[in-house]
């Protein structure tokens, strides 16, 4: 399990807007290509977001950290489970893309 904790002392209001956003987000969608969000632990000071830990990172710290060459399309067929990351490529994005799910893209 991962957990992504505030301490809304220490932030800026907005974060803490940004922090319950994300929240709200990702409680609504359940699928098995997205990180499964497990729940929500607010506890003065702290906000806490608890999902499954994902060994290799998210793919927003791939991208803030300059390893790019993973996310190109040779990057991800090169890597032994090339197959593995087409497939949540293909099945996790229309997900989160559906009017249903009404999800703000950045």
């Amino acid at each position: 399990m991962a957990v992504k904790k505030v301490d809304v002392r220490k932030v800026d209001p907005d974060i803490v807007e940004e922090f319950c956003q994300e929240a709200h987000i990702m409680k609504r969608l359940r699928h098995p290509c997205l990180t499964l969000f497990m729940g929500v632990s607010i506890s003065y000071p702290y906000l806490c977001i608890v999902t499954e830990f994902v060994e290799k990172g998210s793919m927003f710290d791939m991208l803030r950290e300059g390893n790019n060459d993973a996310l190109t399309w040779y990057g991800i067929v090169s890597q032994p489970n090339w197959h593995e990351i087409s497939y949540v490529i293909l099945f996790a994005v229309p997900y989160t893309g559906k009017s249903a799910c009404k999800l703000p893209w950045i």
